[in-house]
């Protein structure tokens, strides 16, 4: 978790699949929301959730649109950062 200047708190996962399969991104979706609920349950509201990885799969926007999670994905590399804004 950081917490910025202003007050807001981001939880954040960094991911760096050793394989190309769904199952470790998808794993990190269950592991911020479990941190976020982590932190209510100790009386600390998580603004924003962030996953932070080098392989991205489709299936991540889907799920994180069709359940409306407060999670944003920012695929990375050595050379290029991009963030990937759900609607």
């Amino acid at each position: 978790m950081v917490e910025t200047a202003d007050g807001r708190r981001h939880g954040i996962e960094c991911k760096f699949p050793k394989n190309k399969s769904f199952g470790e991104l998808s794993r990190s979706l269950s592991q911020l929301l479990a941190y976020a609920v982590i932190a209510e349950t100790n009386q600390m509201q998580i603004d924003q959730l962030w996953l932070f990885t080098v392989e991205y799969n489709p299936v991540l926007n889907q799920v994180i649109n069709r359940y409306e999670l407060p999670i944003r994905v920012v695929v990375f590399s050595r050379t290029q950062r991009a963030e990937l804004i759900h609607g």
